[in-house]
């Protein structure tokens, strides 16, 4: 049924689990990275080659398609939309307000986000939240925290709050799926609070009574130090529910989806590993392969890798190709396929109750010296490496 999560399997170890979450003609299998196709395509990867359970498109870069967009690319797979909040903050001259973000003499709104995401048809749309540095000062962390909460009720209120005008407490207290799920789309709020675990906790406590049916910890990757980033998600999957999918946003390097997988958390997207792929960044479980115009070690890092480019194609022939098109869309190809199959591997590990020595393994293979950060975090879900 629309909506449904079921966990297949827990960890015995750690906090990983498997699941299935159940979407429009498509159900999801979980631990998933989502790659980003910002415009809703992949670059360099046509639709009908994708083999992704589900992509990210970014709502900020989409707002004026005015169709929905999953129809329009001709894409069957799932979709989720990002609010357009991160994008929008990332603008020069940005002023946030209680009324919305104000960019470029507009201002756009936790309202407008909805009917956007909405028209656009993603599976899953995002709630707007005031995006800010985990760095920043505490109280600027705490103001943004604060009125994420209050701009999720106004989006709850756009996509829900027709139906409950009789009933006030109802659209605050409550996420009913009525309107949307009529739409076959769910929202997803996001938990914001920075490093700071009572902040956390407080946005935490305020979703989890509006009863979502997923939700995404946000506020990460941008800029804080890898311990305290996992000490941060390790602390919001501990204390969210465990009856519904947890999403990190802009989470990509490959450990670190073995890492988050550890921590508790079910989904994933960042542009990192098509980005890096255009750079001439392959990866690999032995450790990154960097195609320059001197090959030299390079080549041992390459494994039994059966995709389209690992088949065909040597990394000298991929080196001559650097800074052409065809280079950006052959290590783009590997790289996707390298992310769908360490979920897959992780699903597999888990449900095989193998993962903590999957972990290990992937760990000092990845790695000559295992970063303290990684050995640090891995011992706080009984793994030592």
């Amino acid at each position: 049924m629309f909506g449904d999560f079921e966990i297949l399997k827990k960890c015995k170890t750690t906090n990983a689990r498997v699941s299935r979450f159940t979407l429009n003609n498509n159900t999801l299998d979980l631990p998933i990275f989502m790659p980003v196709g910002t415009y809703g395509a992949i670059k360099g990867v046509p639709v009908e080659d994708l083999k992704e359970q589900m992509i990210l498109s970014n709502t900020y870069h989409l707002r004026n398609l005015k169709k929905n967009v999953k129809n329009f690319m001709k894409w069957k797979g799932s979709m989720l939309t990002d609010s357009g909040g991160f994008q929008i903050g990332s603008l020069p001259n940005v002023e946030v307000t209680e009324e919305g973000v104000l960019f470029d003499k507009k201002l756009f709104t936790p309202e407008e986000s909805m009917d956007i995401q909405m028209g656009l048809g993603a599976d899953i749309i995002m709630q707007l939240d005031e995006v800010v540095n985990p760095n920043d000062p505490i109280d600027k962390i705490e103001v943004a925290c604060k009125r994420s909460i209050r701009w999720l009720d106004r989006c709850i209120k756009q996509v829900y709050g027709s139906e409950d005008e009789e009933n006030p407490k109802r659209v605050k207290e409550n996420l009913p799926q009525i309107k949307l799920e009529a739409r076959n789309q769910i929202l997803f709020p996001i938990v914001t609070g920075g490093l700071d675990d009572s902040l956390r906790q407080y946005s935490i406590d305020e979703i989890v009574k509006r009863n979502p049916k997923g939700l995404a910890i946000g506020g990460l990757s941008g800029g804080e130090a890898k311990s305290e980033f996992a000490r941060t998600v390790l602390y919001c999957t501990t204390h969210l529910p465990d009856s519904i999918p947890r999403y990190v946003m802009g989470v990509g390097y490959p450990e670190d989806i073995v890492i988050c997988s550890a921590l508790g958390t079910d989904m994933s997207d960042c542009v990192y590993p098509t980005r890096t792929a255009r750079f001439g960044r392959m990866f690999s479980d032995t450790g990154d392969i960097y195609i320059t115009n001197k090959l030299k070690g390079e080549t041992k890092k390459r494994q039994d890798c059966d995709c389209f480019t690992c088949k065909n194609y040597s990394l000298a022939y991929l080196s001559m190709l650097k800074g052409t098109t065809n280079f950006c869309i052959l290590t783009t190809i590997h790289n996707m396929h390298y992310m769908r199959n360490l979920t897959r591997r992780i699903r597999e590990a888990i449900l095989k109750d193998e993962y903590p020595e999957f972990i290990k393994n992937y760990m000092n293979t990845r790695y000559e010296k295992v970063p303290e950060w990684i050995v640090d975090v891995l011992k706080k879900v009984n793994v030592e490496v």
